[in-house]
């Protein structure tokens, strides 16, 4: 189990900086991947907080919100 997860997040970690570097070479410069992580970390957030709201709403314990 911890084999596979160390070799999941060092693909992760190569991944991640071969697409930076590649990004990089493309755009001569890191706004493109600042922007497009700021509206990742969005989408995760929204879709987060949707699960959240949800998931209280069905054990009965969150009425004074609405979705």
């Amino acid at each position: 189990m911890v084999g596979n997860l160390l070799l999941f997040h060092q693909a992760g970690g190569i991944l991640g900086a071969l697409i930076g570097g590649i990004a990089f070479d493309v755009f001569h410069d890191y706004q493109f991947l600042i922007v497009l992580d700021a509206v990742l970390c969005g989408i995760a957030v929204v879709g987060y907080r949707k699960l959240m709201v949800h998931k209280y709403f069905q054990k009965g314990e969150l009425h004074h919100i609405s979705s």
